[in-house]
């Protein structure tokens, strides 16, 4: 568990961001690992309008949100696949309907 938040922590960093309150939940039974976190200084507000950058999550793991097919749902983005050959869900939630690019989502209030 620790040596998962050092790296995930390490790669955020390298982007500029802090993680704090990381938490992995691991479930044997369903052969799946939960990483649970907040990543500071990665969104903006001006107005009622939010930006969110999205690079230290994504890149990392070669992936875009349009390129690789990122399914926008409401106040969603997901996506399924595998990255170094393990089976990967990345899900995305937001307080309101979104928009996004390549590596950003933005909402407003």
């Amino acid at each position: 568990n620790s040596e998962l938040i050092e790296k995930f922590s390490s790669t955020a960093s390298s982007y500029g961001k802090e993680v704090t309150n990381a938490r992995v939940e691991l479930d044997s039974e369903k052969r799946f690992a939960a990483l649970t976190c907040n990543v500071n200084e990665v969104i903006s507000k001006t107005g009622n309008r939010y930006y969110s950058t999205f690079e230290w999550l994504i890149r990392p793991l070669g992936l875009d949100f349009l390129d690789d097919h990122f399914k926008r749902c409401g106040n969603q983005l997901s996506w399924e696949g595998s990255v170094n050959g393990v089976p990967t869900t990345i899900l995305l939630t937001f307080p309101s309907s979104i928009n996004n690019c390549h590596a950003h989502v933005w909402w407003k209030e």
